[in-house]
């Protein structure tokens, strides 16, 4: 008998969050003796420096020579296209008809809408990982509502939908995105091996270095950061992992607030471990952020952690962790690294965080998307509440 097959369809294939899990996604189910396909845009709306477009060609090295399937889609982009829309509908459409899968996994809003249409009225089941959500944050409120209803209305194309967190999974239904029935929730899963193998007692406790990890954007609240290093002792400094657009914006701005000495722009690494062991907390003050696997990182790597009050962030800091803070707040941001950094609480932020970080083992997402695969193929979900709702 064939090994099910599934199919993930997803807008760009780059070292930001949502692709990294898509990734570890189909090489863990591949593994698994599953077949995977990905389907995936052109990677050059993500503008990766050298560093970072070299970890993707590896990553799609290693999905190769693991025997996934990879179809690059010219015109399946993340910015709203009309044309080149049509025309990847049309693509997918075709692959997806040739390739008869038992399954269609979409990843991502604008991936997630593109590929649901492709897949209708197809004979395989389809479910819809968002990875977070683009209510708040990403574009001007016109585009959000366009958006918000493309969420809705394809939320009726599929059957499961697949939140990151909990507090995801409410924000879609406060929405109206989907139905109760149809949510499920299975966290981010992170290969947390080089984190937990990062010895503390070799790296003396400072007090004095921040570290953030996320793509350059505006989204990540890179800006929130630095205005708080602003604010905070003087001999403090503040690593931003990672690289984007706003590049050039952070650095005028360190610039201005007269922290440029203390900021260090270190690029894009593919090996994080080293960086998080060399500093004291962690802080992402994101303003939209469906779980935050840099964050998990962290915690394995035995750091506090300081998050700001948005999506599933909140979720993962538990008491003696770490703090959860309003991003905007400066003086809040400073003052809760400050009372982390202390070495009796650093002490406990690393007992508890690292323990806290196996929730959200590797394995753990794989088994609860293998469970959610085969209760698919099985037609044992129970999506009951179709009210209000067509095809």
């Amino acid at each position: 008998m064939a090994a099910p097959h599934v199919v993930h369809i997803i807008t760009r294939f780059d070292g930001g969050g949502s692709a990294v899990n898509t990734w570890a996604t189909v090489m863990g189910m591949v593994r698994r003796g599953w077949r995977q396909t990905l389907m995936f845009g052109p990677s050059h709306e993500s503008a990766m420096r050298p560093s970072e477009a070299s970890r993707v060609a590896e990553m799609r090295r290693q999905a190769e020579a693991a025997g996934v399937g990879l179809i690059e889609i010219p015109h399946l982009l993340r910015r709203p296209a009309p044309l080149a829309d049509l025309l990847a509908v049309r693509k997918l459409k075709k692959l997806l008809h040739r390739l008869h899968p038992d399954i269609v996994h979409t990843h991502t809003s604008k991936g997630g809408f593109l590929g649901r249409l492709a897949a209708r009225g197809g004979p395989w089941q389809v479910l819809h990982t968002p990875h977070g959500s683009i209510f708040d944050g990403y574009f001007p409120p016109p585009i959000t509502w366009i958006f918000t209803q493309m969420e809705q209305l394809s939320a009726r194309w599929c059957g499961p939908l697949v939140a990151l967190t909990e507090g995801e999974k409410d924000d879609q239904l406060a929405h109206g995105v989907g139905v109760a029935e149809q949510w499920r929730v299975i966290p981010s899963g992170v290969d947390l091996s080089p984190f937990l193998a990062i010895d503390k007692s070799e790296n003396p406790l400072t007090q004095k270095r921040w570290i953030s990890v996320g793509r350059l954007t505006p989204i990540k609240g890179m800006d929130r950061a630095i205005r708080a290093l602003a604010v905070a002792d003087s001999d403090t400094t503040l690593t931003l992992v990672g690289e984007g657009e706003e590049r050039g914006n952070l650095l005028r701005l360190a610039t201005e607030l007269g922290v440029s000495e203390r900021v260090i722009l270190a690029g894009f690494h593919e090996d994080l471990a080293p960086r998080l062991a060399q500093a004291d907390c962690f802080v992402l003050l994101s303003r939209n952020e469906g779980m935050g696997r840099a964050v998990v990182e962290a915690m394995a790597a035995g750091l506090p952690v300081v998050v700001a009050d948005v999506g599933g962030m909140p979720e993962l800091v538990v008491a003696g962790g770490g703090a959860v803070v309003h991003g905007d707040d400066a003086p809040q941001v400073a003052a809760a690294c400050a009372r982390l950094c202390n070495p009796e609480a650093a002490r406990q932020a690393e007992r508890v965080n690292r323990q806290r970080a196996r929730t959200y083992d590797l394995n753990t997402m794989l088994d609860g998307l293998e469970g959610l695969y085969r209760q698919m193929l099985a037609g044992r979900l129970d999506l009951s509440d179709k009210s209000g709702r067509s095809d």
